[in-house]
This record gives structure tokens, C-alpha cells and sequence, in this order.
């Protein structure tokens, strides 16, 4: 074991010599396995490690110089992703970790400023569209914007703009369906606005007095169909038609349901008609014996009396 062991070092040391440090290395940890306390086999651990650093320092120092084209260029993005590599091999390099720091300093400050290129080119473009009246292309590149940038107060408050002016553009070219009693194309129109924005009162407001004129409307409609109804059914009573006045005052009670004269009006009718039906059905018999009377007169012998 004593004598394996001398062969290796003097082996290492050779390597070293030789400047294969890789191979010294390997051979070291190696060794390290069956002798694990050795100090001269940790010495020479050491010794390789600080050979490889410098030399990798030298390596490193050669390609920070490399760096300069990108550094003119202000690639900060590929000259950070370059130092790092180099960390790698030269850890706890002070050059590469200052330049590391100054190029991730600078790298946000370029996409700071780029950000701010890119809000000025949408906001820009977001204006026009709100000078040229195209509310809805407006809202369309603000919502482009925010998806990549969400919140963005200056963004946020150009899309409230052109979000308010649309409506208002919309409640100008729809002011004739708005004055209508066309009741369910407004309310259609007016929660199709509110998708646009939730929160305005305009709009609410005017659904408010829209569902209010419907209920007016309706109530007036109600009122004119009862009082044509009562017309048309006073003249069915006055011409003795109870039937039909039956019928009408029916349809007139499912309209308008508490209506008092109608129910009276509809008792009345209903026992005129049941009177009806029932001198209908005397006159009725009365004739089918008068004719039965006159065809036993007429021809005796053709009934049989038991």
C-alpha cells in the first residue's frame, strides 16, 4: 500500500510537470479514495486546483477581451450570458463578477428605456385612433398593450378614454332607437355598451328609464286594450250575445285580472247565457213534439199504442 502510494504521487507530480492537470487531477482523487488523510496528496490537490484556476484566469482574461465589439454594441443581454459562462470557470473572479454587474445594470436600463420606446409608440398610435373618432381600434391596441404590460396607468387611461367616447359615439348614432318603444332593442343595446364599460352611469341610467317607459308603455297598452275590450263587449250584452261576451270578457280578465266591472259584467253574462241555452234547448223539444204530433195525425196507424 506505502509503496502504491509513493509510485502515485511521484506519478501526479510528474503530470504536473508535464502540465496535465487534468489527468494529475484524476489521479490525485483517485489516490485520495484509498488514502483519505494523506496531507501530501491534499497538498497536491491543492496545488492542481490553483494551477487549473490560473490558467483558467488567463483563459478568461483573454476572452473578457473578446467582450469589447459586444460591449460597443451594447449587447448587454449576450455579454451577461457570456460573463456567466465564464463564472464557471473562474469563480469569485473579481473582473468577470464587476463586469457581470455593470452589464446586468446596464441591460435593465436598455429595457427600461425600450419599454418606455414601446409605451410611447402604443400611446401614440392609441391617440390617432381617438383624434380619427376609431374609439374601438383604440380600445383594441390599448387591450394589446396591456396584456404585455398589465396596469400601465398612462395605457389604462387612454383605453377609459376611448372606451367612454365609443359610447358616447354609440348613444348619438342610436339616439332614434333610443327615443323608440322598440323596449327590447334598447335594453339589447344598451347591456352590449356596458360590455364595453361596466361602470358607466350614462348608460345605466338610461336602461333605468328605458325599463321604466316599458312599464308605462305596457300599463297604457293595458288600459287601451280593457277599455276597447269593454267597448266591443257592451255591444255583444246590448245585442243579447252572451255567448261571445262570455269569451271577450274571459281574454279582457287574463289581461287585466283584478278588473271589477269586467268580473261583474262576465257573472251577468255567464247566467244570461245559461238562460239562453236553456230556452234553446225547451223551444227545441217543444218542436220535436209539435212535429211528432202532426206526423201521428197525419198517418195514425204508424204508431203503436200500448
Amino acid at each position: 500500500m506505502a509503496n502504491e502510494k509513493k509510485q502515485g504521487i511521484v506519478h501526479i507530480q510528474q503530470l504536473i510537470q508535464e502540465g496535465k492537470l487534468k489527468e494529475a487531477y484524476a489521479s490525485c482523487n483517485k489516490l485520495l479514495l484509498n488514502f483519505p488523510e494523506n496531507i501530501r496528496l491534499k497538498k497536491l490537490q491543492k496545488k492542481i486546483e490553483k494551477k487549473v484556476y490560473k490558467q483558467n484566469v488567463d483563459v478568461v482574461k483573454q476572452d473578457l477581451k473578446k467582450l469589447a465589439p459586444l460591449w460597443k454594441e451594447q449587447r448587454y443581454k449576450e455579454i451577461i450570458e457570456q460573463l456567466q459562462k465564464l463564472q464557471q470557470y473562474a469563480p469569485g473572479f473579481k473582473p468577470v463578477e464587476k463586469e457581470l454587474y455593470k452589464a446586468q445594470k446596464l441591460y435593465k436600463k436598455q429595457q427600461v428605456q425600450k419599454q418606455k420606446g414601446a409605451v410611447k409608440q402604443y400611446s401614440d398610435q392609441i391617440k390617432h385612433y381617438i383624434d380619427k373618432g376609431k374609439y374601438q381600434e383604440a380600445i383594441t391596441q390599448a387591450k394589446r398593450f396591456l396584456m404585455k404590460v398589465p396596469n400601465h396607468q398612462g395605457v389604462s387611461l387612454l383605453e377609459k378614454k376611448a372606451r367612454d367616447l365609443y359610447i358616447v359615439q354609440q348613444l348619438k348614432e342610436n339616439q332614434s332607437l333610443l327615443k323608440s318603444n322598440k323596449f327590447k332593442e334598447i335594453e339589447e343595446f344598451l347591456h352590449t355598451l356596458l360590455t364595453i364599460n361596466p361602470e358607466s352611469h350614462k348608460v345605466k341610467e338610461l336602461l333605468k328609464k328605458a325599463e321604466k317607459r316599458e312599464t308605462v308603455a305596457l300599463s297604457y297598452e293595458k288600459k287601451d286594450f280593457a277599455y276597447q275590450s269593454m267597448e266591443h263587449i257592451r255591444t255583444l250584452l246590448q245585442k243579447h250575445k252572451w255567448e261571445k261576451a262570455v269569451q271577450a270578457l274571459e281574454e279582457l280578465l287574463r289581461v287585466d285580472k283584478h278588473n271589477v266591472k269586467a268580473l261583474e259584467m262576465l257573472d251577468t253574462a255567464r247566467k244570461k247565457f245559461d238562460k239562453q241555452l236553456t230556452r234553446e234547448v225547451v223551444d227545441k223539444i217543444k218542436q220535436l213534439q209539435k212535429k211528432f204530433k202532426d206526423k201521428r195525425a197525419q198517418n195514425p196507424k204508424m204508431f203503436i199504442r200500448l
